[in-house]
């Protein structure tokens, strides 16, 4: 029962990213696909009273029958938005993760790897260095006397570079990547219901 909740708040929330992407086509930047005339805090807000988190009252939660009636689908039950354009699910086909790593598919369709310590890259495919030396033993432990990891990431010196463990929502060679404030909710909305 739980992981149905899930679906059906997911699906809504992807629908109504969708459905913005759709009025929004020729946008090329697709961290920017919202319409000025919406704001993001609205659409973030219909989700949190949704799930019964926000301050803000709502005469009652939607159905699954109302939310139903915002979703179609195809004959393959891939979800489908009002345009009859199918949702991407970048970990569907297979989990592009590697070594234990969980896949998120995020709302601009790609998807990202949540790794576990041992391992980093796009699909988790590269395993971290247990000491400070490469194969030609020569130390690397200065390439993280410079704390080039942000936000609170932990510097991991590789070969003759470094790699960061980023704290979430940060992400990217430096940490200095934010997931938008989408990706937490659908992110926080995984781990509740999985």
């Amino acid at each position: 029962m739980i992981n149905y909740h899930f679906f059906l708040i997911a699906i809504l929330f992807i629908t109504i990213i969708h459905a913005e992407r759709a009025r929004n086509d020729n946008l090329d930047d697709e961290e920017n696909y919202l319409n000025t005339n919406n704001n993001e805090e609205d659409i973030i807000e219909t989700i949190k009273r949704f799930l019964g988190k926000s301050k803000k009252t709502t005469t009652s939660k939607p159905t699954s029958d109302a939310i139903s009636a915002l979703i179609t689908t195809t004959s393959s039950s891939i979800p489908t938005d009002k345009y009859g354009k199918k949702f991407n699910d970048a970990c569907g086909v297979g989990n592009p993760c590697k070594n234990g790593g969980t896949c998120r598919t995020l709302p601009s369709g790609r998807h990202y790897c949540y790794c576990t310590d041992q391992y980093y890259g796009r699909n988790c495919e590269k395993k971290f260095k247990s000491t400070g030396y490469n194969t030609n033993n020569k130390i690397t432990k200065n390439s993280c006397s410079s704390s080039p990891c942000l936000h609170g990431g932990e510097c991991v010196p590789s070969d003759k570079t470094f790699f960061c463990r980023c704290k979430t929502p940060y992400y990217g060679t430096n940490c200095n990547k934010r997931l938008s404030k989408r990706e937490e909710i659908l992110d926080e909305l995984f781990e509740r219901y999985n």
